[in-house]
């Protein structure tokens, strides 16, 4: 397959920005429960990127019911 294009776009998803100097602490909940032995952090040109993976849930399970 071959694609040409004339325009290339760039499209940004940002949770949160957030600029500040010096030292600082940013604190937060995640919606959702996390998986923290998996999350990774890293920092590239002043960015810090932190990916935290959704845990997964536990899987059902069949009960069989009797009757009597």
């Amino acid at each position: 397959m071959k694609s040409t294009s004339s325009r290339s776009r760039v499209m940004w998803r940002y949770r949160v920005r957030q600029y500040t100097f010096g030292s600082f602490r940013r604190t937060f909940q995640p919606p959702a429960p996390v998986n923290a032995q998996q999350a990774r952090a890293r920092c590239s040109n002043g960015v810090l990127r932190v990916e935290l993976p959704k845990e997964e849930r536990a899987r059902g399970r069949r009960i069989e019911v009797r009757s009597g």
